[in-house]
């Protein structure tokens, strides 16, 4: 039952991070499709955004950093007190974070809200309807969730 409410609550948590890029999609570029990324970059007003590898490897190092931090207490809270019973609680909570990320998140609403769209680039619809660039991020996101519920396992068996 605790896995469930951790569940629904990191769901609204991750909603409320990502409510600003309605408001300031340029600062989620690494989160956007690539031909997206691309036009954006050549738009004059954008030439100073770090690279697209930089800027996803920096999102990735975040995400993981934040998931392995919030990671422990909820799997201390939850009583998940050795190394087996943390991976699988943190990973669970990781991978249901990702497929709402994907299905609700990218699929119902990055993919058809205009107001996720940098400015310049506003009629790129298919580019941003790109289902396929998501589902790859989602994969990723699962080797990420294998990483860092190993992390927050291995930190609760030196703590446990």
């Amino acid at each position: 039952m605790i896995l469930t409410i951790q569940c629904l609550v990191g769901c609204l948590l991750f909603t409320l991070v990502l409510i600003p890029a309605a408001k300031s999609p340029i600062k989620y570029l690494s989160m956007y499709p690539d031909k997206v990324q691309r036009a954006v970059r050549d738009l004059p007003q954008y030439h100073n955004l770090p690279s697209a590898k930089k800027s996803k490897a920096i999102s990735a190092v975040i995400q993981g950093l934040t998931f392995i931090v919030v990671g422990v207490p909820l799997c201390l809270l939850a009583g998940r007190d050795n190394f087996f019973k943390a991976f699988t609680h943190m990973y669970i909570f990781f991978l249901v974070i990702n497929i709402y990320d994907l299905l609700i998140i990218d699929y119902l609403i990055f993919c058809r809200k205009k107001q996720f769209r940098t400015v310049g680039t506003e009629n790129m619809d298919n580019e941003y309807k790109d289902y396929f660039y998501h589902f790859k991020v989602f994969i990723r996101g699962i080797v990420l969730g294998i990483i860092v519920s190993l992390v927050v396992a291995a930190i609760i068996g030196l703590i446990g």
